[in-house]
């Protein structure tokens, strides 16, 4: 490429353009084109009018649409140097002038090269009959000639322009089509490169050129143009080798929304588990905490009953710093099977790490609120409980628990080690009142109570305690000894009476 025709197509990276349109299209004759572009004090400009059709060696103007013009000068900002017009009269034929500084010359060889070389710009650079000349080049010397004519392209959408004409009408085999590909990594225009692989993407989808079509991806610095662009292949394509590279891809991009938006479009897809490994280390590229949680979120959603992926989550959820989002995919997650030993040890692990005593409390009694809940699971949600330091949030969970039968060893020790934990009295009576009201408790649980209640330092909320085990379970000899040993702790007369009236009237 001559130093004056170079110079032209770099200057077309600069310049608005407005694509010159090929005879039969419709559209209006009278559009014009301006192009303007300067390399220091040199200035070149093109100036079309009217639909243009070229000769077949792209080097000069083969028809005009009447009252048509293309001109062309080259010079600096102040002087037009020389030029290049031609122009259609009424009936479409063509007359041709060139000028050297204003004035009318002969054309000479030099003149025709000058002039050549800059329409052959124009050609390729504007991507204009880009369709008629990719069938021209295909016979000519087939998909390798087009490659190299888009090797001498510098305007990024007009390579798009040839690269797909190319795929829809070469014919290409696989080695092509990955030549193709690699052409398409030259493109600079992040918009034009997503654009041209949406376009071509059935050719590479389905197909073992997919990783071909994933690797030009990789190459797209802008966030919203990748995201763009994996979109499109999990709509395109939901089985397992897309979604992969899919999810494998977007563990490279920046922006955590835009990478939570494609990780949540593979969720929606339903074919998550064929893609886990390479989904959760995505995921945990996730910067931001209100992104994760949306992620997982949409995950549990369609999760069903896959164990093992729900341990994932609930790993994942653990590394979320926000308590609030945390717990908002963990009471998610409570909803689901959570009877397995494996999944309860991963629950209670990311409850233990929220800090927000509420948050906590809200994970706690959303686990409680789902029916059939095992004594393991109960034991769980008592011993996190006792970690929490307030002592009315702790008591409401509690009380949700005390809900639940407590005859079970484990779970009753871990209930009652939770309660004693409790400082406040009022607090710690309305929990054991809770349990005493239960029917058809075991004598060791009423013990338990009567036990917790014994340590507490208020003989009015202690009393109330151990009236209401002696009114409703002092039939048992064991609670009756428990309820005599209590007695002894409570240093209030009043109280004392109280109590004792009502063994006497139990006996």
């Amino acid at each position: 490429m001559s130093p004056s025709a170079r110079s032209l197509a770099i200057a077309f990276a600069l310049v608005s353009l407005v694509v010159l349109t090929p005879p039969g299209t419709g559209a209006p004759s009278d559009g014009t084109t301006r192009m303007r572009w300067s390399s220091g004090f040199s200035s070149r400009s093109i100036e079309t009018r009217g639909s243009v059709e070229f000769t077949d060696d792209d080097r000069d103007v083969k028809t005009l649409s009447p009252g048509g013009y293309i001109l062309i000068e080259e010079g600096s900002w102040l002087r037009t140097d020389r030029s290049y017009e031609v122009r259609a009269d009424s009936s479409g034929s063509l007359s041709r002038t060139y000028r050297v500084g204003g004035r009318a010359q002969t054309m000479d060889a030099d003149a025709h090269a000058w002039a050549a070389g800059v329409v052959l710009t124009l050609i390729r650079e504007s991507g204009v009959n880009a369709d008629l000349r990719v069938e021209r080049l295909l016979r000519k010397g087939g998909p390798a000639a087009v490659l190299r004519e888009v090797s001498e392209i510098h305007s990024d959408g007009s390579k798009r322009t040839y690269l797909r004409e190319l795929v829809e009408r070469g014919r290409l085999n696989d080695e092509q089509l990955r030549d193709v590909m690699r052409s398409a990594k030259t493109i600079g225009s992040d918009g034009d490169k997503t654009g041209l692989l949406i376009e071509v993407s059935p050719s590479y989808l389905k197909s073992d050129l997919r990783e071909y079509w994933f690797t030009a991806l990789s190459g797209v610095g802008s966030d919203g143009d990748k995201r763009r662009g994996l979109e499109h292949a999990i709509r395109s394509d939901s089985g397992a080798d897309t979604l992969a590279l899919t999810a494998k891809l977007a563990g490279g991009i920046g922006s955590d929304g835009d990478k939570a938006a494609v990780l949540s479009a593979i969720a929606d897809g339903g074919n998550i588990q064929a893609v886990r490994r390479p989904w959760f280390r995505a995921m945990r590229t996730i910067g931001s905490d209100g992104d994760k949680r949306q992620v997982l979120s949409k995950f549990l959603a369609v999760l069903g009953d896959d164990k093992d992926t729900l341990i994932e989550i609930l790993r994942a959820a653990e590394t979320i710093g926000s308590d609030g989002d945390k717990a908002n995919v963990l009471v998610e997650a409570a909803r689901l099977d959570m009877e397995a030993g494996a999944v309860q040890s991963a629950f209670f692990s990311a409850v233990n790490t929220i800090g927000s005593d509420g948050d906590r409390k809200a994970v706690l009694t959303s686990v409680l609120r789902m029916s059939n809940r095992s004594n393991s699971l109960i034991a769980g949600v008592a011993q996190s409980a006792k970690r929490m330091g307030s002592d009315g949030d702790k008591a409401a969970v509690l009380s949700r628990v005390a809900e639940f039968e407590m005859n079970d060893p484990v779970s009753r020790a871990a209930f009652f080690a939770a309660v004693n934990s409790i400082g406040s009295d009022g607090d710690r009576g309305a929990v054991l009142n809770n349990v005493l009201r239960r029917p058809k408790l075991a004598p060791e649980t009423v013990v338990a109570a009567i036990d917790s209640a014994t340590a507490m330092g208020s003989d009015g909320v202690k009393a109330s305690v151990l009236l209401l085990a002696a009114e409703r379970h002092a039939s048992s000899p064991a609670v009756r000894a428990a309820l005599e040993k209590a007695l002894s702790s409570v240093h209030s007369d009043g109280d004392y009476r109280r109590v004792s009236a009502a063994l006497r009237g139990t006996g």
